[in-house]
C-alpha cells in the first residue's frame, strides 16, 4: 500500500492469521501551512489533498468558509457544485471497483477503469487546461460562469460509465471465485462498524445511515430528493455492491442537477461587508 498506511500480514489461503498496522505520515503538516498563508492562498493545498476528488476537498473547505463569513451561494452555483462532486464520486468508486477486481485476478476491469479516468483528464485538460486540479470553485459561487451546454456535455460523458458498469457486473459481480472471496467475507455489524469510526460507503453498507450529503443543512441536496443508499449485509461483496449502485445513483443525481440549474445568468460575485474583509485579505 502507499508510504501512508501498510499492513503486514500473515494469511493461510484466504484467511488473514495476524495482522500488524504500520503508519506513516499522515497529516503533511497542512494545519501548519494552512495558518500561515490567506483563505485563497491555502485552497489550491486543500484540493491536492487528493487526486481522485479534488473539487469535493475544495468545496468542504469553501463551505465552511462561506458559513463564518454568512455568504449566501446562489443555488446554480450550488447546484453545478454538486453536479461536479458527483462526477469525482464516480471516478472513486469506478476506481475503487477497479482495483477490487484486480485484487481478484481480473486486471482487465483494472485497465477500463483506467481508461475511463484517463478520458475524463483529457476532457478536463481540453476544457479547463489542466487534468487533475483545476480548481473552478470559488468563494461565494463559481470562478467563471458555466454554460448549461457545458454542463450537458459533462453529463452526456459520464453517461459512458454505465455501459462500463454492465462490464463490470458480467466479469466482476457475477464471477463465482469473486463472490466466493467476498461474500460473508470481512463480516462487521454496525455496533463494531460505529467504535472503529467507519464512514463513507463501508459505513452504509453495514446500514449506518451516515452522508456527509444529508448531515450538510446548506446542501442542496434536498432539491433533487437525495437519500443514502444502505445495505445491512455488511461483508465484503456489500461493500462492492454498494459503490456499484452509488455510480448510478451518482448519475441520477447529476442529472437531477442538470434539470434545475437554471439557464445562464451572469458570475455571481460576493459581496462583503467592512467587518469581513479582514478575513480575506491577502496581506
Amino acid at each position: 500500500m502507499g508510504a501512508e498506511f501498510r499492513l503486514r500480514m500473515t494469511m493461510r489461503e484466504d484467511r488473514i492469521l495476524s495482522t500488524k498496522i504500520e503508519l506513516g505520515y499522515q497529516h503533511r503538516n497542512l494545519e501548519t501551512l494552512l495558518q500561515k498563508e490567506s483563505l485563497f492562498q491555502n485552497l489550491p493545498r486543500i484540493s491536492r489533498l487528493t487526486a481522485h476528488a479534488p473539487l469535493s476537498h475544495e468545496l468542504a473547505f469553501l463551505k465552511s468558509m462561506e458559513s463564518l463569513l454568512e455568504l449566501e451561494v446562489p443555488l446554480r452555483s450550488q447546484l453545478i457544485r454538486v453536479l461536479f462532486c458527483e462526477g469525482e464520486r464516480i471516478i472513486s468508486h469506478l476506481m475503487n471497483l477497479g482495483r477490487m477486481a484486480y485484487g481478484a485476478g481480473l486486471s482487465y476491469l483494472l485497465n477500463l477503469a483506467l481508461d475511463f479516468k484517463d478520458q475524463y483528464e483529457r476532457l478536463c485538460e481540453k476544457i479547463f487546461h489542466r487534468r487533475i486540479f483545476f480548481e473552478i470553485f470559488a468563494l461565494g459561487g463559481l470562478k467563471s460562469p458555466i454554460s448549461t451546454s457545458f454542463l450537458s456535455l459533462w453529463v452526456r460523458f459520464f453517461e459512458q460509465a454505465l455501459d462500463l458498469l454492465e462490464v463490470f457486473e458480467v466479469v466482476l459481480l457475477k464471477n463465482r471465485t469473486f463472490r466466493d472471496r467476498t461474500c460473508r467475507i470481512g463480516l462487521l455489524d454496525k455496533e463494531k462498524a460505529q467504535s472503529f469510526g467507519w464512514t463513507g460507503p463501508n459505513a452504509r453498507a453495514v446500514g449506518i445511515p451516515l452522508d456527509i450529503r444529508t448531515l450538510d443543512a446548506d446542501a442542496v441536496y434536498e432539491e433533487i430528493d437525495f437519500r443514502p443508499i444502505l445495505f445491512q449485509e455488511g461483508h465484503a461483496f456489500s461493500r462492492t455492491l454498494l459503490r456499484f449502485e452509488e455510480i448510478k445513483q451518482s448519475l441520477q443525481l447529476m442529472k437531477a442537477c442538470l434539470k434545475k440549474i437554471p439557464h445562464d445568468s451572469p458570475p455571481h460575485k460576493p459581496e462583503f461587508t467592512d467587518s469581513k474583509k479582514h478575513h480575506i485579505s491577502l496581506d
